[in-house]
Formats: C-alpha cells, sequence, structure tokens
C-alpha cells in the first residue's frame, strides 16, 4: 500500500483577478500549476516541469460558491449561500493537465471559483506527520473491449483496492481485485454484466492494513459513457449538474465504500469517476 509520505500532490484554490476577470491562484502547492481560461466555466489547471507525475494522477474538485470572497463566512451577506446543485466536473486529466468547468444551479456553465486536488506517484513527496498514513487512489473506467463495455476497472492509480458494480439482478459483482499494481478478476465473478448496463453504483474497497479512512470521489465527465477515455481535451464539457455522491464511507479495510455516479437529471448512469483514499 502506497504511503501518503511518498506519494505526489498538487493542490490549491483558483479565484478571480478583481479587474480583469482572470483566473488567478490563490493559495496552493509550491507554486507548481497555472490556470488558464477556456471558456464560460472552463478551466486548464497545468502542472509546470517541477510536477512529475509518473501516471495519470487522480483529481478531485470542489466548487467554491461565496461571491467573489474566499473568507465571507456570513450567511446574510451579499451571496446569502449557494445552491448544492452548483458543481464542479473534471472533463479530462492527463500526466500533464486536467480540464474541469464549474456551473450554476441549472447546469449551465459560469465562471466560479473552485479548489483542487490532484495525487499520483511521481518524484516529489508529500510532507507527513504520520509515516505510516496511506493512500488509495484511481481513475475507475468502463472497458469498451471486453464483453459488452459494461465492466469497470482502473485505468491509473495505485494500492490495494477492490472494485465492486451493483448489478441488474441488485447483487453485488466483484469486478476487479487490484495488488501492487496488477489487476485480478477471480474466477467466480461474472466477466460481464450481459445485456443490462450497469446503473452507476460503486462499491471501493481498500485493502486496508489499519483502521481509518477518508474517502473523496470525482466524476469524470468525458462526453459519453462506457468508454475508458478520461483524457480528450477536446471535449467541452456538459452539464455541471452531471454529479457523483457518497451512499457510505466503510471506516476499516473490511467495509466497502459505496458511490452513486449519475447524470444531470438526477438519474443514476454509468460514468467514469476518480477516487482518493486516505487513513492510517
Amino acid at each position: 500500500m502506497p504511503l501518503l509520505k511518498d506519494t505526489q500532490m498538487v493542490w490549491g484554490i483558483v479565484v478571480f483577478d478583481a479587474t480583469t476577470g482572470a483566473p488567478m491562484v490563490a493559495a496552493g502547492s509550491s507554486g507548481n500549476f497555472s490556470v488558464a481560461a477556456g471558456g464560460t466555466g472552463l478551466y486548464d489547471v497545468i502542472f509546470d516541469d517541477t510536477v512529475n507525475f509518473a501516471k495519470t494522477p487522480t483529481v478531485v474538485v470542489t466548487q467554491i460558491y461565496n461571491g467573489s470572497s474566499l473568507t465571507d463566512f456570513d450567511p446574510t451577506d451579499d451571496f446569502e449561500g449557494g445552491s448544492p446543485l452548483d458543481n464542479a466536473v473534471v472533463i479530462a486529466v492527463d500526466s500533464a493537465k486536467f480540464r474541469l468547468m464549474t456551473g450554476d444551479e441549472h447546469g449551465n456553465k459560469q465562471n466560479r471559483m473552485f479548489s483542487f486536488v490532484a495525487v499520483g506517484p511521481g518524484t516529489q513527496t508529500v510532507a507527513s506527520t504520520n509515516d505510516t498514513t496511506q493512500v488509495t487512489y484511481g481513475n475507475v473506467v468502463y472497458d469498451s473491449d471486453i464483453g459488452t463495455g459494461n465492466e469497470i476497472e482502473r485505468a491509473s492509480g495505485e494500492g490495494g483496492v477492490s472494485l465492486y458494480q451493483w448489478q441488474a439482478s441488485n447483487v453485488w459483482g466483484l469486478e476487479f481485485s487490484y495488488d501492487n499494481g496488477s489487476a485480478n478478476r477471480p474466477p467466480q465473478s461474472p466477466s460481464n454484466l450481459g445485456s443490462h448496463p450497469p446503473s452507476g453504483i460503486y462499491g471501493i474497497q481498500p485493502h486496508w492494513q489499519l483502521d481509518g479512512v477518508t474517502f473523496v470521489v470525482q466524476q469524470i465527465y468525458g462526453g459519453q459513457v462506457h468508454t475508458s477515455t478520461i483524457d480528450d481535451f477536446g471535449y467541452d464539457g456538459g452539464s455541471t449538474l452531471d454529479n457523483a455522491v457518497a451512499d457510505s464511507i466503510g471506516t476499516s479495510h473490511e467495509t466497502m465504500s459505496i458511490f452513486t455516479a449519475g447524470d444531470e437529471g438526477g438519474n443514476r448512469s454509468a460514468r467514469n469517476i476518480g477516487f482518493i483514499a486516505i487513513g492510517d
């Protein structure tokens, strides 16, 4: 299992210049990234030469809804809170950059502040006060080359983990179990789900040696479902209402964490996702 102290991370908060309206970095990790606007609500976060992700990182983003100020905690002030439908969605990611979109409560792209974390293997390390803190992360996609294209697998990531998906028969099917970077599909697990597409419910179980875990998940909107492509930067995104949410978080290596992905109408739908699990 990878240790957090041996993992490369890039993180930051992006706001807007009050005069020009251009996106700018307000906080982050050692100034090792830049941000470029690609249109309304569209941004590329570009890792600089000091970042050397050896493989595609996992990225999670969160919209910051607070008018124009990061430090205004008064909900009765000018912004009066936001809508929980306001969202940020990753569009594409590779080892050099990632693209995201932010939007309003109707799913329309709109310029908004956001924060992000990117985690992956590389040459830099993360300072940790606890040398036993472990991390598991990955991008889960649908393999379009096997069976009906409904099988989930980890396209990139590190750490032992088992991936499950909810079948049409309402039982869990183990798709892949990963240890030391290799994938294994147990002989008794289904090779595919036949003609029934998965409903967008995932089970993720890190192979923790110790108890305690924090889990975050991010939908990756690449323009289509049932595809293993997560690095298509030619796509400008869809609706920011497309989302992934946690149903339950397991607190030990013996329990499964469950997530649901869906479309802009709130319907469960098979989508690519990224996840990061950190714990002791």
